[in-house]
């Protein structure tokens, strides 16, 4: 089965994102997204939202002027937070904000048009590395997961830079 067709069913893919592997489903699949935090052991942190273009954002409810602001950090790997609305409190686990993201690749971003955006965290269980390899996801996932795109061995990669862009427009690292 095809990578759009797993996600636009609501099911769950490990792939390559623009940073490192991750867990990934649509964010129109509320019973997804919960599978994406249980999978991790993940009780009250939410993951990140990656989209095609800031129209996907826009439909999604986030402000034109946080979006603005946030424009200056893509097309790349910075997570810029963001306030969500409340009907997206199934992907915010009530904390009111997201991080989201414009990946670079022209490739993943193809995937996002045809998909819409993602809801995405890393590969791995809460508190432990990121797995470099998909045969390590299998190995943490297995069949719990209803495909494995193989992006190659990410040894060298990192997770994004995350940023919260404050009301007076002064930039506050979050994770470098």
């Amino acid at each position: 089965m095809q990578l759009e067709e797993v996600i636009k069913n609501g099911g769950i893919a490990v792939m390559l994102t623009d940073t490192v592997y991750g867990l990934v489903c649509s964010v129109d699949f509320p019973d997804s997204v919960k599978k994406i935090y249980s999978l991790k052991g993940r009780e009250n942190k939410p993951g990140t939202i990656i989209a095609a273009n800031a129209e996907q954002l826009l439909k999604m409810g986030f402000s034109a002027d946080q979006i603005d602001k946030a424009s200056q950090f893509w097309p790349g790997p910075v997570s810029v937070i963001l306030n969500a609305p409340d009907k997206l409190s199934y992907l915010h686990m009530g904390k009111k904000s997201l991080a989201v993201r414009i990946p670079k690749p022209e490739w993943l971003r193809d995937i996002l048009d045809q998909t819409g955006p993602l809801a995405t965290s890393s590969a791995n269980l809460a508190g432990e590395p990121t797995v470099n390899t998909v045969e390590q996801a299998k190995k943490l996932f297995g069949d719990s997961v209803d495909l494995y795109v193989d992006g190659g061995d990410l040894s060298n990669s990192k997770p994004s830079k995350i940023v919260r862009v404050k009301e007076d427009g002064n930039v506050e690292i979050i994770r470098p």
